[in-house]
């Protein structure tokens, strides 16, 4: 079993109906939905961390950006 760990860009929500989806798939891609709730200048990369549940040193790091919400600004 795994935790996923995805910290939010600055200035979005989470579409909750993403995590109904969340729970019933059973693949190994996952997808969620945010959406841009205030404007941000400068947007810095989130991060999402994967890690296993009981070996917590079992970890995946990576970082994301919106490159759609870089070109509005």
């Amino acid at each position: 079993m795994v935790i996923i760990n995805i910290k939010l860009l600055s200035g979005y929500i989470l579409d909750k109906s993403s995590l109904k989806l969340l729970k019933k798939d059973e693949t190994k891609i996952y997808s969620v939905t945010v959406e841009e709730d205030q404007p941000v200048r400068n947007l810095k990369p989130a991060v999402v961390k994967v890690y296993d549940y009981y070996q917590t040193s079992d970890e995946a790091v990576t970082e994301y950006t919106s490159t759609c919400a870089e070109s509005k600004l």
